[in-house]
């Protein structure tokens, strides 16, 4: 079944899938995300509120209605593809653009594949991969605490008496201990590393791995250690989830190589993890195009991370400024401040909060202003 984003869907037309649309109808995409949807760009994953209160299909006393959310979603042997509303009835041009200038994504979409065929969400993983594995390596690599049993005379860890006893020899001067240190070189990373090796087997994704060569040739550079047997990296990756507050990119991360490394399309509407998915937020896509394309003279501050915001309030006396806003776009025109948000629907839908009021009041005194958004 294929559907448009910003669109309203009649409640005939999702019977065809009854359970899937159940499943996405009025669930916060945040709880999407952690049941098996894998969302683009990577970092939209990381929006405080956002990605609670928005919703792939929604449902009012109106009727069913999609968002900016775009993709492929597949439960058990039901397919929905959401295309944006500017695709043609063969290609979405609109979207593919997107991908290529704002995730620097090799033009590999030809416009969506058909519904049914499960085969083609598969082969997406790769470039979701190489998505998420840009944005991960930003905060640098995955380290934890790993255990090792070394046996010298400079001992730096707890006595493994078993293990001393099982050498049979007390007179080297040589102790068997273990040892438990924070290194990049884990089981995380050797899965990562794992897959960049299965993908550059295959020619067709050699340009993908060009876009990410940097992160490509440091994975390898850390991960020097043979990984071992293939099952053993998947059960310790799938017993020790990462957890971690500070590295929550590498948490999909390995969700996406494990799927990847196992080469199970059976996942597909298999097992526990029933709903599977790549969804692309056209809202978050459209905001940093725009970003590329402005003037130079426009700031793009970064919701997400909370960089780059302005105060909304200056105290009069103190001076200090309170009321951190985060507007999509600051910049001047013809030296005159201007204040832009972006907004990826069509008109017809752009009402309520989505419309903001930008003032100046001065004060008589020191000429102070106050800028209200």
């Amino acid at each position: 079944m294929k559907i448009e984003d910003n669109s309203k869907i009649s409640e005939g037309e999702l019977a065809a899938i009854p359970k899937l649309a159940k499943t996405l109808t009025n669930t916060p995409l945040s709880e999407l995300i952690e049941a098996g949807v894998f969302l683009l760009p990577a970092e939209a994953t990381q929006l405080r509120n956002s990605s609670k209160d928005q919703y792939i299909l929604k449902h009012d006393s109106r009727g069913y209605w999609t968002s900016n959310i775009m993709g492929f979603f597949n439960y058990e042997a039901e397919n929905l593809t959401i295309t944006s509303w500017f695709a043609t009835a063969q290609n979405d041009y609109f979207l593919n653009y997107l991908l290529a200038r704002v995730l620097r994504l090799p033009a590999v979409f030809h416009g969506f594949v058909p519904a049914e065929a499960q085969d083609h969400l598969l082969d997406m993983l790769p470039y979701v991969f190489a998505a998420y594995l840009r944005e991960a390596m930003r905060k640098g690599p995955y380290r934890c605490y790993v255990e090792t049993i070394e046996r010298d005379s400079n001992v730096r860890g707890r006595i493994d008496l078993n293990s001393q006893i099982q050498t049979g020899n007390w007179y080297d001067g040589k102790i068997v201990y273990r040892r438990r240190e924070l290194v990049a070189d884990n089981f995380v990373m050797q899965l990562v590393r794992l897959v960049i090796d299965q993908l550059a087997g295959r020619k067709s994704l050699v340009p993908l791995l060009q876009t990410i060569r940097p992160e490509v040739a440091q994975v390898r550079e850390l991960t020097s250690s043979c990984p071992g047997r293939l099952s053993r990296l998947i059960y310790q990756n799938l017993q020790r989830p990462v957890r971690h507050a500070y590295y929550h990119e590498y948490r999909q991360l390995q969700r996406l190589a494990i799927l990847i490394a196992t080469h199970r399309s059976a996942l597909l509407g298999a097992g526990n993890r029933r709903l599977m998915g790549v969804a692309f937020d056209g809202a978050s896509l459209w905001e940093e195009y725009l970003a590329q394309i402005l003037p130079a003279g426009f700031e793009h501050p970064n919701n997400r991370l909370q960089k780059g915001g302005r105060p909304l309030f200056e105290e009069y006396q103190s001076g200090s400024r309170i009321g951190r806003v985060y507007p999509d776009y600051i910049g001047s025109v013809d030296h005159r401040a201007v204040v832009a948000d972006a907004k990826y629907k069509p008109m017809g839908n752009i009402g309520g909060d989505d419309y903001f009021l930008n003032f100046q009041v001065k004060c008589n005194d020191d000429n102070e202003s106050l800028i209200v958004v």
